[in-house]
């Protein structure tokens, strides 16, 4: 649960150096901002693993974009 233990810190380290570069400030939506940008870091970059979040999670009248089991569910809502 949380982050995937068995993602390599090297690998990780690598593809987050790959994003920078790639990185460009550009003119996304929401939604291509969190598939091309955020969504990268959390699981090819840190390492979480896909199993350990729920998208979209309705709390307290408002929905996370993010929600984490780390081991207690931690909500994360961008800002769009």
């Amino acid at each position: 649960m949380g982050i995937d233990m068995t993602a390599d810190y090297e690998e990780c380290r690598r593809n987050l150096e790959r994003l920078i570069a790639w990185y460009e400030p550009a003119h996304r939506n929401e939604a291509n901002t969190r598939f091309q940008v955020i969504d990268r870091l959390f699981f090819e970059c840190l390492g979480w693993s896909k199993d350990d979040v729920v998208m979209e999670e309705h709390h307290a009248g408002e929905y996370a974009d993010y929600s984490f089991n780390a081991p207690r569910r931690i909500c994360i809502r961008t800002q769009g």
